[in-house]
């Protein structure tokens, strides 16, 4: 919410490839308006119902990149291909198509700035499975072939570690767990990344898995609780300390942090039974 002017921020800076951000849109120059697009978790509400697709896309290239109507248009047509998308949908409205093409028009029109980070705001949530794993794939080769980063928000830890370099695992706006996704796999973990990649449906239906079942409601993050914000529904809870005090940083090298009071040794050899059995 800070990154796309939502909301100010308390303390501390922003700054996109060496330029700062201001908190709030207004004070944003175009062209840093440019650089940073968002792509919606739900395509039904993201796009104006009564523009057209092509009306939609074209906004941007013409307030954002600065070209004319005509070559706007051309350009239309070329990121509604890039996006896998036919040429005659330009002339549709989204109540005309389907939730998956909704959402390539979004990440289409998203694209049309040619910025340096799209924030990705659950974008696969509310589709369905075959859908989300098409999107996934259109979202990697664009990633590719654009050199455009996502900061991609996400529960699902499978898509999570399918798109993403880096990985910050949150939980009540608080960093816990942050390292490369290569390692999401390998234990130590903090315990809330556990739970989640437990969660992870098993491909194989003869393996019912070790799914972690988080005890207890999620607390009201205006009222968070005292030490470790995540000891109410930990399931390696040590003691008081985890009450009291609030959990120290450790390095597992490479990058690779954890925010924990238990030490990363006994971490993992509490989970390797779960990650070798989600594993295979």
């Amino acid at each position: 919410r800070m990154i796309v002017g939502l909301i100010d921020r308390d303390e501390g800076q922003m700054t996109l490839m060496g330029i700062d951000v201001p908190s709030k849109v207004g004070d944003r120059s175009l062209s840093l308006c440019a650089q940073l697009q968002m792509v919606f978790q739900n395509p039904q509400d993201s796009l104006n119902p009564y523009r057209t697709v092509r009306q939609s896309v074209r906004r941007p290239l013409i307030k954002l990149a600065g070209i004319s109507r005509v070559e706007a248009d051309r350009e239309v047509d070329r990121l509604l291909e890039s996006v896998r998308l036919r040429a005659e949908v330009a002339t549709r409205y989204p109540s005309e198509l389907s939730g998956g093409e909704r959402q390539r028009v979004a990440i289409a029109r998203a694209l049309a700035s040619n910025p340096g980070l799209i924030v990705c705001d659950e974008p696969i949530s509310s589709l369905d499975m075959s859908v989300q794993s098409a999107l996934l794939n259109l979202l990697a080769r664009l990633q590719e072939e654009r050199g455009t980063s996502y900061l991609f928000i996400s529960h699902d830890l499978a898509a999570v570690a399918y798109l993403a370099d880096y990985v910050a695992v949150m939980y009540l706006g608080e960093l816990f767990e942050v390292g490369y996704a290569r390692d999401l796999f390998n234990p130590p973990l903090h315990p809330y990344t556990e739970a989640l990649i437990s969660a992870i449906p098993s491909p194989d239906p003869q393996r019912g898995g070790n799914q972690i079942l988080l005890s207890g409601d999620i607390p009201d993050s205006g009222s968070k609780p005292s030490g470790c914000a995540f000891h109410s529904r930990c399931p390696h809870k040590i003691g008081t300390i985890c009450e009291t005090q609030p959990p120290p940083w450790h390095d597992n090298e490479d990058e690779h942090h954890i925010r924990c009071h238990i030490p990363l040794q006994k971490l993992a050899t509490l989970q390797a039974y779960l990650l070798k059995d989600q594993m295979g």
